[in-house]
């Protein structure tokens, strides 16, 4: 069975919240903002009010990003006025 040879932590990992920066790097797969906005749709069906908190803001982030072209660990504040 696959699930006798992965260790126990990977699990408990998998499992654990993610935070803003978790999220913005798998919303960085996304190379337009039409899929990043799919997938977003997608995530917010979540019951869990504090996740998607945190999802939103990975969220706005990776659309500044796009918006610009470049890759932010702060977005500026002049930067947001080219986020619709």
């Amino acid at each position: 069975m696959l699930f006798n040879y992965i260790p126990a932590l990977t699990l408990i990992i998998h499992w654990e919240k993610m935070n803003k920066i978790e999220w913005l790097m798998r919303f960085r797969r996304c190379r337009s903002v039409e899929t990043l906005e799919t997938v977003y749709e997608h995530l917010m069906y979540s019951d869990d009010t504090e996740e998607q908190y945190e999802i939103t803001r990975a969220y706005d982030h990776r659309k500044a990003e796009l918006a610009t072209g470049k890759l932010y660990d702060r977005v500026p504040a002049h930067v947001w006025k080219f986020v619709e």
